[in-house]
């Protein structure tokens, strides 16, 4: 799982992956040839991969949430989930490790992309 960790939308072919990339709305996985920030994406890799981005840090996006479960990505810097939501009881956050599966988490790191599940539709506006 992965996340875009500038400030501008960056093609999906522009990063070492193999194939498409794909995020996840509502009910389905969808291929994008765009990634933008705070969205979160699953990539495939033949082997461990990184990418080097350059671009403006991402001082604010809105990121938008359905009630169950969202792909997330977050600023330029740690994001936390109470920056995502008020109340902590009524949402998770899960990373995911390509060795160990996943895992409850309570931040994501620039460039990480998590699940967030959500107890209701909203907007959530990060700002660094």
């Amino acid at each position: 799982l992965i996340s875009i960790p500038v400030a501008e939308a960056v093609p999906a072919s522009d990063l070492p992956i193999l194939g498409a990339a794909y995020t996840y709305r509502g009910t389905s996985y969808v291929e994008v040839d765009t990634m933008t920030p705070g969205v979160g994406y699953f990539v495939l890799c033949d082997a461990d991969t990184f990418a080097i981005l350059v671009g403006e840090p991402i001082e604010e996006v809105d990121v938008q949430l359905q009630m169950g479960w969202n792909l997330v990505g977050g600023l330029s810097r740690r994001t936390f989930i109470d920056e995502y939501i008020d109340t902590f009881w009524s949402y998770f956050l899960f990373g995911y490790e390509p060795n160990g599966g996943y895992f409850v988490t309570k931040s994501i790191a620039p460039g990480q992309g998590a699940w967030l599940l959500s107890s209701e539709d909203r907007t959530s506006n990060l700002v660094d």
